[in-house]
């Protein structure tokens, strides 16, 4: 807890009193000083302002403030008390009438002022404290920052070696992979190469096939012609006139033999009759 003695001119050094503050470190203790302060300035001028404000109120009636004044407005403006002349008839005095706002206000800031420039040296006073122990602090600290320093340069070494060999590790199961990727490309081109091939052999032996017996039905068809004609021949030779119609091969063929058979009955008739 703090007791402030706040004086009535501005001062760098605040008049301070710790009774056992229950802070857990100096920027709380600076924070909560200042909150306290604060609530401190503005309830001052809260009261203030209240006070002038009432003041304000009881001077609201004209009477106490002229009578208090020595003044007589009079007129339709004012009022005329008993045994006085009009107010435009009499030889009042001028009387300067204090403004008690800009008064109030120049209290008010006056205070407010004394009251930061307080805060502003416990401020500074705090700060400087704080500068003081970091300083003591970094001065005792100093061989155990050296010993941090080392540890953690040795620590990220070894973080980034283990960052080298897991990289290099990443990298070979890459190229691995790529190979095993290429392996399987490479095999599948030639699976496909070798059934393009076998597929352009089975379509030569087809073609081959194909000519084979196309040769083969034109050979029976000459050699088929050729029965034909020399059967017409011979069947000429014997008298037989026979009339070539389009019939089909196997209607041909039992033509060819009734021929055959019939000329072999006219040898053997001709034979039994010599």
């Amino acid at each position: 807890m703090l007791v402030y003695t706040v004086p009535s001119y501005p001062t760098r050094t605040p008049r301070v009193v710790y009774s056992n503050p229950p802070y857990a470190s100096h920027q709380q203790f600076v924070e909560t000083e200042e909150q306290q302060l604060r609530n401190y300035i503005e309830a001052a001028a809260s009261r203030q302002y209240l006070a002038h404000i009432e003041e304000q109120r009881v001077l609201a009636d004209r009477r106490p403030f002229a009578a208090r004044y020595g003044i007589a407005p009079g007129g339709r403006h004012g009022y005329v008390p008993h045994g006085q002349l009009p107010f435009r008839q009499q030889r009042a005095p001028v009387v300067v009438i204090p403004n008690f706002e800009e008064e109030e206000e120049r209290n008010v800031e006056d205070y407010v002022g004394n009251a930061l420039a307080e805060l502003l040296g416990l401020r500074e006073a705090v700060e400087e404290k704080e500068e003081r122990i970091k300083a003591e602090k970094v001065v005792q600290l100093h061989p155990t920052i050296s010993n941090l320093n080392t540890q953690i340069s040795s620590i990220f070494k070894v973080r980034v070696e283990q960052a080298k060999q897991a990289a290099a590790i990443e990298n070979a199961r890459k190229a691995a992979a790529l190979r095993e990727a290429l392996r399987a490309a490479a095999y599948e081109e030639a699976r496909k190469a070798k059934a393009l091939e076998e597929a352009r052999k089975a379509a030569a032996l087809e073609h081959v096939q194909k000519m084979k017996a196309k040769q083969e039905a034109e050979r029976i068809h000459a050699i088929h012609q050729a029965l034909k004609a020399a059967a017409f021949a011979e069947a000429r030779q014997h008298g037989i006139f026979v009339r070539e119609r389009n019939v089909e091969p196997k209607q041909e063929a039992e033509k060819i033999l009734s021929i055959r058979e019939a000329l072999k009955a006219a040898a053997s008739t001709c034979t039994s009759n010599k």
